[in-house]
């Protein structure tokens, strides 16, 4: 959906349009109210207009029995669950709106760095993640079960990558297992 642009037929840096000096009361106070009625005009006749049109809601993906007030009410809420899970996290609590993704990863997919240590790199297409403000929780695959209380689950490290996105798993040997990630 595209819409008109807003556009003025009159500037205060033209000086034709408005004169540095007006002698009559009324002329300085219909000048004063050029752009508030100009503004008030386009919201109202052009930009609710469009929006209140038939065809409005199909535009941004209502679909035909859609509205955009119907669109609005669900961001509105979807904005309202992420607000009471910010207030949970906030008070310490486990948010009630929480986006989890898990990885499970083979002991093949580690490379060796050279150092002693191990590297695990997980793309922001597998973890879901938009920035580092996440929690997780890794299990390594142990016997057909994932366990989440080994040495090598406890002392990996997990840091996100701000240049690429990635999510780098460091341990001091490869393992399968999977990270959980959770966040809101």
């Amino acid at each position: 959906m595209a819409f008109e642009r807003l556009t003025f037929k009159k500037s205060w840096e033209n000086s034709e349009d408005f004169p540095a000096y007006e002698e009559n009361e009324s002329q300085v106070r219909a000048d004063l109210q050029y752009h508030p009625d100009a503004v008030r005009d386009y919201i109202n006749g052009v930009l609710l207009a469009a929006l209140e049109a038939p065809t409005a809601a199909e535009s941004i993906g209502a679909g035909e029995d859609g509205t955009v007030q119907s669109e609005l009410d669900g961001i509105a809420e979807e904005l309202a669950a992420l607000s009471d899970g910010l207030r949970d996290l906030a008070a310490g609590e486990t948010p009630r709106t929480v986006r989890s993704a898990g990885v499970e990863f083979d002991k093949e997919d580690w490379e060796e760095s050279g150092s002693g240590t191990w590297l695990l790199r997980i793309s922001s297409a597998d973890h879901g993640r938009a920035d580092h403000r996440f929690g997780w929780t890794i299990a390594r695959l142990t016997a057909g079960e994932y366990c989440t209380g080994t040495w090598s689950a406890a002392g990996t490290g997990v840091e996100y990558d701000e240049s690429t996105g990635d999510i780098v798993l460091t341990a001091e040997e490869a393992f399968a297992g999977r990270i959980v990630f959770f966040g809101v």
